[in-house]
This record gives C-alpha cells, sequence and structure tokens, in this order.
C-alpha cells in the first residue's frame, strides 16, 4: 500500500509478528478463526517488513529505526517463520502451501540479516535461527526446486551467513551440534548434480550463476577445515560428482550454443571449480584422480577450444595462466601411479590418441596443450617401460641392483622400508632402522589415517622416471665443458643433480640442474628446515651416511646424486637417489631416501584469498 517503505511503518509491522501471537496447539483448537487471523496477519506482517528493509539503501531512516526492533526480536522472528514453513501435521491451515516457502522465507531472513552489522550479530548469537537456516536449506535441498527461487532465497541466505569469520563459525558450530554436516552437504552436492537438467527450461547463464554460487558455498565451508565437515564432502563424493556435473553441462552448452562457454559465468564456474580441488588437505592424489576422470580435462579442451585465435590481451594471458597452471599442476602429479593410471584410462585421452580432442584455435594455447600431450605421454612411456614387481632396497651397502629377487621384504614393524634380501634388512637394521622404526611408525600411521601415504609403486615409478631423465640428460651434464662452467674446482662426487618439479605450476618443464655439495649443502644434510618437519629428522643420520660416502669418492666414478624435488597437495617430497652406472652404460637407481613435509610456498598459493569472478574486468573479453 501508499506509504508501505517508510521508517514509522516498521514498528507497526513488528507489533504483528510478537512472539506471543504464534497460535499454539490448544489455542488453535478452541478458537480457529483467530489462529487464522493472526496468521494472517503473520504473513502479511513479513511480507510487509521485507519490503521495507529492502529500501534501506534509498531511505537510511529505516535501518535506524529497525534495528533496535530486529534486534530485540530475533526469536520472535525466527519462531514465526519456523511455524509458517514447517507446520505440523496438527495444522489445519496451512497444508494447501506446504513446501512452497523456503526460499520465499529466506530471501527474507537474508533482508533481515543484512540490515546492519548488529542485526546480525544477533541473529548468528541465536541457536534458533541457526538451526531455522540450515532446516531451511536442506529441506529444499531434498527436492527439486526452481533455480531462480533458490537464487532468490537460499543461495543468498547461506551465503550471507558464510561472508564473515564470526557468523560462519557460529553457522558451523550448529551444523556439529546438530551432526547435519553429510546432509548439508549432501543437499549441496545434490544441487550442483542437478543442475544441467534445467539447462533445457532455464537460461544457460541462470544455470551456471546457480552452478557457481553453489561452489563458492562449498569453498566456504571447507575452507573452516574443520575435519567432521570435510569428511561430510569426502564422503558425498563432491569432487566427482561437481567435475562430473562441469562435463555434462559444459557439452550441453557447447552443442545448444556453440561459443557459449567463453563467456564469464561459465570461467569463474571452473575456477571456483580449482579453487575446490587446490584446497583438498587429505587424500589429494585420489581427488585429483576423480577429476580426471570425471574429465576435468576434456571440460578444460572445450573452454580452450572457444577462446578467440586473435592477439591476446593481458587478461587473456591471465586465463590463459589458469589453463597453464591447472596442466602443469595435473603433470607434476603423474610421478603418483594412481592418478597416472586414471589419465592413462580416461576417455580423454584416448579421445586426444584418436585425433577427437577439441580443435585449438589460439596459438598460445596450442603450445601449451602440446607440451601437455608430449610431457603425457612421456610418462605413460616409463610407466609402461617400468618392469613389474622391481624391488626397492633400503640397505645402502646393497650393490647386486640387477641380482635383487622379484619380491621385497618389508619391516613388519612400520611398514615404511623394503628390502631384496633377509641380509640386506638385517644389516639396515643393525645400522639404522633400529633407530628409526618408531618414528616411521608413527608417521606411517598418521598418514593412514589421513589418507596420505607414500605407497612404494609410487617411489618405482618416480624411480624410474629419474632413470630414464638422468640417462638422456648424464652426458651432457658431465660434459668437460659443462662441469668446468658450473664449477670449475670440483670434482665428480661434489656435485649432486637436481630435478626440480616444485615449481611446475610455474614453469612449464622440470629443472635439471647441478649443485656443488661443498658450496651449497642441500636441506636434507640439515638437521632442521622451516619448511619441512623437524621431526622428519630421524632420517639424517642415514641421509648424513650416504651423502658423506659419496663426497669422499668413496663409491667410486660409477655412482651419481641425484635430489629429485616433488609437489604432493600442499607437501614437498623429495627423494635423495643413488644411481649407479651398468656395464652397459645404462643408470639404475640403487638407493633412494624420500622426505616429506610442509611446502611453505604452495601453501601460500593455495591459501590466498579467493578471486570470485565478479571481481575480474573481463566483460570486454565476452
Amino acid at each position: 500500500m501508499k506509504g508501505e517503505c517508510t521508517p514509522d511503518a516498521v514498528p507497526v509491522v513488528m507489533k504483528f509478528l510478537s512472539f506471543d501471537y504464534i497460535p499454539s496447539p490448544d489455542s488453535r483448537g478452541r478458537d480457529p478463526a483467530k489462529s487464522r487471523l493472526a496468521i494472517d496477519l503473520a504473513v502479511k506482517g513479513l511480507k510487509m517488513l521485507g519490503n521495507i528493509l529492502s529500501s534501506t539503501h534509498s531511505n537510511p531512516d529505516i535501518k535506524t529505526v529497525a534495528t533496535p526492533l530486529l534486534v530485540e526480536c530475533v526469536e520472535a522472528l525466527c519462531s514465526w517463520i519456523n511455524f509458517l514453513v514447517f507446520p505440523t501435521n496438527m495444522d489445519p491451515f496451512w497444508d494447501n502451501e506446504r513446501g512452497q516457502l523456503h526460499n520465499y522465507y529466506s530471501n527474507i531472513l537474508r533482508n533481515i540479516i543484512s540490515t546492519d552489522t548488529a542485526v546480525l550479530k544477533a541473529f548468528i548469537s541465536s541457536p534458533r535461527f541457526l538451526k531455522l537456516v540450515l532446516r531451511l536449506w536442506m529441506v529444499n535441498g531434498d527436492t527439486t526446486t526452481s533455480i531462480n527461487a533458490d537464487l532468490q532465497g537460499n543461495i543468498p541466505l547461506l551465503t550471507t551467513c558464510l561472508e564473515e569469520e564470526e557468523s560462519r563459525d557460529a553457522l558451523c558450530h550448529q551444523i556439529l551440534h546438530d551432526g547435519v554436516s553429510e546432509k548439508l552437504a549432501s543437499s549441496l552436492i545434490g544441487r550442483i548434480d542437478r543442475a544441467h537438467h534445467f539447462v533445457r527450461t532455464a537460461p544457460q547463464s541462470t544455470v551456471v550463476d546457480y552452478v557457481e554460487q553453489a561452489l563458492y558455498i562449498i569453498i566456504r565451508l571447507t575452507r573452516v577445515e574443520n575435519a567432521t565437515i570435510l569428511e561430510a564432502f569426502v564422503s558425498a563424493h563432491h569432487v566427482f560428482v561437481i567435475f562430473d556435473a562441469l562435463d555434462v553441462l559444459s557439452e550441453l552448452i557447447e552443442r545448444d550454443n556453440p561459443g557459449g562457454l567463453w563467456s564469464k559465468p561459465f570461467f569463474g564456474v571452473f575456477t571456483y571449480a580449482l579453487n575446490l580441488l587446490l584446497d583438498t588437505r587429505v587424500r589429494y592424489i585420489h581427488h585429483l584422480s576423480e577429476a580426471v576422470e570425471r574429465h576435468a580435462i576434456l571440460t578444460l579442451g572445450r573452454l580452450s577450444a572457444t577462446i578467440p585465435a586473435q592477439k591476446c590481451t593481458e587478461l587473456h594471458q591471465m586465463i590463459l595462466l589458469h589453463i597453464h597452471g591447472f596442466l602443469n599442476h595435473i603433470l607434476t602429479h603423474m610421478f603418483f601411479p594412481q592418478l597416472l593410471v586414471v589419465f592413462m584410462r580416461s576417455g580423454t585421452y584416448r579421445s586426444w590418441k584418436l585425433g577427437n580432442f577439441p580443435q585449438i584455435q589460439n596459438k598460445d594455447l596450442q603450445g601449451i596443450w602440446r607440451e601437455f600431450w608430449i610431457a603425457a605421454q612421456e610418462y605413460e612411456d616409463v610407466y609402461m617401460g617400468m618392469a613389474p614387481g622391481t624391488p626397492i632396497c633400503d640397505n645402502a651397502s646393497c650393490d647386486d641392483i640387477e641380482e635383487r629377487i622379484e619380491r621385497s621384504r618389508r619391516c613388519s614393524g612400520c611398514l615404511s622400508v623394503s628390502y631384496c634380501s633377509e641380509h640386506c634388512q638385517s644389516v639396515d637394521w643393525n645400522r639404522f632402522h633400529r633407530e628409526e622404526c618408531r618414528h616411521a611408525k608413527r608417521h606411517n600411521d598418521q598418514r593412514r589415517v589421513a589418507h596420505t601415504r607414500y605407497r612404494f609403486t609410487a617411489r618405482q615409478l618416480q624411480a624410474s622416471w629419474v632413470e630414464a631423465t638422468c640417462n638422456k640428460v648424464f652426458t651432457k651434464l658431465e660434459e668437460a665443458s659443462t662441469r668446468q662452467e658450473a664449477f670449475p674446482d670440483h670434482a665428480p662426487h661434489e656435485i649432486v643433480s637436481v630435478i626440480d618439479s616444485t615449481h611446475i605450476l610455474f614453469h612449464p618443464t622440470n629443472r635439471v640442474s647441478p649443485v656443488s655439495l661443498r658450496h651449497e649443502p642441500r636441506w636434507w644434510i640439515r638437521t632442521k628446515n622451516g619448511n619441512f618437519e623437524e621431526e622428519a629428522s630421524y632420517l639424517n643420520p642415514r641421509m648424513t651416511a650416504l651423502v658423506d660416502d659419496y663426497r669422499s669418492g668413496n663409491l667410486g666414478t660409477k655412482y651419481r646424486l641425484v635430489e629429485l624435488d616433488l609437489v604432493y597437495g600442499v607437501e614437498a617430497l623429495s627423494t635423495l637417489m643413488l644411481l649407479k652406472c651398468l656395464d652397459n652404460g645404462e643408470y639404475k637407481v640403487a638407493y633412494s631416501i624420500p622426505r616429506r613435509g610442509e611446502l611453505e610456498a604452495i601453501r601460500m598459493v593455495k591459501r590466498t584469498p579467493l578471486l570470485r569472478p565478479e571481481d575480474l574486468d573481463i566483460d570486454h573479453l565476452f
């Protein structure tokens, strides 16, 4: 009505929303007409309140008047909305509209808590409000709902509650208190999974926006880093479902609207999906494998194929950097067989081999993808050429590389070391492992719980890759001119070759370089290093003995020391490998010492604030 959105209307509306007017089961039975009148007045009052508060930007006086009244009536407002949306089975008035009001009242709640910071603080301190938010979200998430209604109601409400740290912590505390983390995760994942069904009935931009905002909510929740909430999303197979939905959605959009993927919204959705993947703290290789299995690379290929062929602007280059970074991130983790095998079996790799992969128009992207496929083929060649059952022997004095039996013996105490024979196990136990075993067992148990164990198959693959790489480059590195330029006063046993893949997120290829042991001792010689676990120092006697033997020249000229630096999610994996030159001139890994720890550089990259698509000024590109 006229004059409705004025400051004077707020106190009048609030009178109809008193806690005392909520009909009880007894009062509804005694005087149904009075109860019906109270309900009708509350419905109209909430509608008017939502309209009034939506006008605060044009009339600041509304905020001044409404703020103290809203703070005072937190419990009453939440109770009324809970009564109207979730009536009891005995309610004779509301059955016809049951299940249609979730988003409507979510929008009103969102307008209320957005009025002022004081109002938000008052509401998030109320368990009744927090329970109502979760109930509105999850009940609606169990049914097929209109995308537009969700975008206007539940999604903005939950997003607002997750924006500020205080409100986010309060909501997460309520989630844990009510034990609804799994149900919440399922409702979020279900929304994304169902999104592609609406492509035919809703504008594509609306569907993409819907997925984008749902992803943003998931990222906010997973960044809380609560183990229970994270496990709930893992149990819901969130990475698998999200990238599967993006694959289906991108295929439908490109089929119905060729070139439609080259848009700001879809680029934002894919950016959020990558943010979510890179934030993963547990089961990292497992989640990365799920993304690859559900055609994340193919989706990126479709997106790349729609990028114009003309010269790129600075913002184009930023998008190319995102694509390049993700492809290199996949490559650097192909050192782990779990991911590599999934990739080789994926439909994406088969499509590329058959020539059915999307055709890239942009020349810069053509080079990026060409490098990716060449490197992937090299990984496959190494894996296929890896001798089955090649044993690993952690006895430093074992020299019988070609005579080792196919079955390895593992330490039954820690399961972290392996030997080619009982003799080697006995020798190493007396020399090193007696003191290492209890520490290694504790580390292995912790990583088993976190699903980040370093498996022997990974060590075998990485050793095979180092052998293939070193057999190509050692000839060049050992040329007199090369060695003379790098370290003119050093003997060969004073130089270690470093294969550094920790910066593969920023550089297109691995870096192989010689390093002086005399003038630049590496991290693995030191007792402590800020970037690695201090507890890992139990390996130092083993490492120091190997380095001293090599540096003294006692091992002779047939051996070369190599350090392989890898990235494992947010961890660094550095392996010291001793290679022996066989009679046929090929180098084989005789001995290796892996060490893992936190990699602060990668952690900082991954923990940077979210870059929301609306913050990118890229409208003029599309």
